[in-house]
């Protein structure tokens, strides 16, 4: 991640937010292990983004649920998670 998230417009975090969530659903669904780098990336990118109360504490919850399934191995479960997370984020650009 080159640059840092306050140097970034609204429109580029968001953006920046799906990509990284786009990756680790590519990652984990090879069974690749998770980067914790970059689940707190995706943290910084969620927290940056002008959501309801409500919606980040999905979103976050969604996150770390996908973190604790793929660090258990339950990588279907993972990939619910993120994805439900993936899908909040494109609907509410």
């Amino acid at each position: 991640m080159p640059t840092t998230i306050s140097t970034l417009t609204l429109r580029e975090r968001h953006y920046s937010a799906v990509r990284a969530l786009a990756a680790l659903l590519v990652r984990v669904c090879r069974g690749g292990r998770c980067v914790e780098a970059r689940y707190r990336w995706i943290r910084g990118l969620l927290e940056s983004l002008p959501l309801a109360t409500n919606e980040f504490a999905l979103a976050v919850n969604r996150l770390n649920n996908g973190r604790r399934h793929a660090l258990e191995g339950e990588t279907g479960a993972a990939l619910y998670e993120l994805q439900m997370l993936l899908r909040s984020l494109v609907l509410c650009k």
